[in-house]
């Protein structure tokens, strides 16, 4: 895991996952965040993120949004990391 920060611009996310080839994205938004800016926020990030890129967002403040994963609490998170297969580097 990389962790960038908070209020990490978008383009910067994006460009991390990109030079790392991530294969997920995960934010976490606050619940001081206003819903319309929420929305705005994840759309940018679909929209900018490659296709092939997971997104996932949990926090007070994550609203649904097409093509984002929305983890409501960490059993969600612990549930979805279940349901992945497992990855390992051959060295």
């Amino acid at each position: 895991p990389i962790f960038l920060g908070r209020n990490t611009p978008i383009d910067d996310i994006v460009a991390c996952a990109e030079q790392v080839d991530a294969s997920i994205i995960a934010v976490t938004l606050s619940i001081h965040t206003e819903p319309a800016q929420a929305k705005l926020l994840l759309q940018g990030l679909r929209r900018t993120a490659p296709s092939d890129v997971q997104v996932l967002c949990g926090g007070g403040g994550a609203v649904p949004i097409d093509g984002i994963t929305l983890l409501t609490d960490f059993v969600a998170l612990q549930d979805w990391l279940e349901q992945r297969p497992v990855y390992s580097r051959s060295a």
